[in-house]
């Protein structure tokens, strides 16, 4: 059966990105990985709460951790981040399969710092083939890596949304996206977590039509 690459939407976070998370996809998540493929990007290790709260809408963050070897499919895949910010985290990321064409999340041996994680991950999918099949959304968090890439993003039409800021816990991430947006003229949307869910779900939607 050949391989059909899915739509892809690869969302970020840090200090409140569970919890955003959790506020985008919860009446959602169903259809949204019936559609394409939903990848969310976490810089902190979750807490028991944490698991238990995205647990209840549906999905396993063990069972759909990235490894060596998983492939890219329609549904949900998660990226655990680092517990302590001494700790390297790992440089497991898309690739694409040169014979077959088939993206699967492989390890790179990246010698990453922490603040690299988002930037690496956005990389990795374009060098994968992504382009206006990838949506990037920076949800509630302390960190700001990957901002410094919008132009590449916008130049080969991946589309960027960006969590509303006075509803996320930690500001940092979202007004640090906007800030460097509206620096350089990158085209963005903004959003409540419930937006970026029926945004979410309209791009993934897309692949179908």
């Amino acid at each position: 059966m050949e391989y059909k690459r899915p739509r892809l939407a690869m969302v970020f976070g840090s200090l409140g990105g569970y919890q955003a998370f959790h506020e985008a996809t919860r009446d959602l998540y169903g259809e949204i990985v019936k559609e394409g493929a939903l990848y969310f990007v976490e810089h902190a290790k979750p807490y028991p709460m944490e698991k238990n709260t995205l647990e209840k809408s549906g999905m396993d963050l063990t069972k759909d951790e990235v490894r060596e070897g998983r492939e890219l499919t329609k549904g949900f895949h998660f990226y655990s981040g680092i517990r302590d910010l001494m700790e390297k985290p790992p440089g497991i990321a898309i690739r694409r399969d040169e014979n077959t064409g088939a993206l699967y999340f492989h390890d790179f041996k990246t010698h990453m710092e922490h603040h690299e994680m988002f930037r690496h991950q956005m990389i990795k999918a374009w060098e994968a083939g992504y382009r206006k099949d990838m949506l990037l959304s920076f949800m509630s968090g302390w960190g700001f890596d990957g901002h410094d890439l919008f132009p590449q993003a916008q130049k080969i039409g991946s589309s960027i949304i960006i969590q509303e800021p006075k509803t996320a816990i930690e500001k940092n991430t979202p007004n640090s996206a906007i800030q460097e947006a509206e620096m350089k003229g990158i085209s963005y949307e903004i959003f409540p977590p419930q937006g970026i869910g029926k945004k979410i779900l309209e791009f993934l939607s897309l692949g179908g039509r």
